[in-house]
C-alpha cells in the first residue's frame, strides 16, 4: 500500500559547506534534522480525502483508513465505549 510521507526540516543540523555556482548558492549539510509524518495511504487520501489512520487514544489500536463506512463506525463505537 502506497502512503503519503511528509517531511519537515527541524532547523538543525551538524554543519557543512557552502559554495556559490554561478548564481546560486549551493549548500551541503549533515545531519539535518527531520519530522517525517505518515499522512495516511495515497488511495485513500484521492478517493475519500481520508487522512491519516484512526488510533484508539487508550488503547493504540488503528484501523486502515481504507475500512468501509461500516468498519470506522464500529471502531469509534466500541473504543468511546472503553
Amino acid at each position: 500500500m502506497g502512503v503519503a510521507v511528509f517531511g519537515l526540516e527541524r532547523d538543525r543540523h551538524n554543519g557543512g559547506r557552502a559554495y556559490q555556482w554561478g548564481s546560486q548558492a549551493l549548500h551541503h549539510r549533515r545531519g539535518v534534522r527531520l519530522r517525517m509524518v505518515n499522512v495516511g495511504a495515497s488511495t485513500a487520501i484521492d478517493r475519500f480525502e481520508r487522512f491519516g489512520y484512526p488510533v484508539c487514544r487508550v488503547y493504540g489500536q488503528s484501523i486502515s483508513p481504507l475500512s468501509s463506512d461500516r468498519q470506522r463506525k464500529h471502531f469509534e463505537q466500541t473504543h468511546q465505549e472503553r
